[in-house]
């Protein structure tokens, strides 16, 4: 399994299977933008490991980029930052990973 910690400005979309992106941008504008982190497994997002950070752009990238430096630390890795393309979707952009 891997950590892709993430900021996207796709649709929310919320269910009992948990939260997802879709393929479109948020409705609310292009800056309306979400940070968090989720969890592939082959290739694989498990929707069910979706964790969102708070939704407020400032709150949201602080928490992101100290959740990032944590693990570097904790790991003595470096991270990887990909910026995908707007022709990707959520799924797509982090099951490359």
């Amino acid at each position: 399994m891997v950590t892709v910690y993430f900021a996207t400005n796709r649709n929310l979309i919320s269910s009992t299977d948990g939260i997802d992106f879709g393929d479109r941008f948020s409705a609310a504008d292009l800056g309306d933008l979400r940070f968090g982190q989720a969890e592939v497994s082959d290739g694989t997002l498990n929707i069910r490991g979706i964790q969102l950070l708070p939704d407020n752009v400032a709150e949201g990238s602080t928490a992101l980029f100290r959740e990032i430096r944590q693990d570097m630390k904790a790991r003595s890795r470096d991270s990887i930052i990909l910026i995908h393309g707007f022709n990707v979707t959520f799924r797509d952009a982090v099951a490359t990973v």
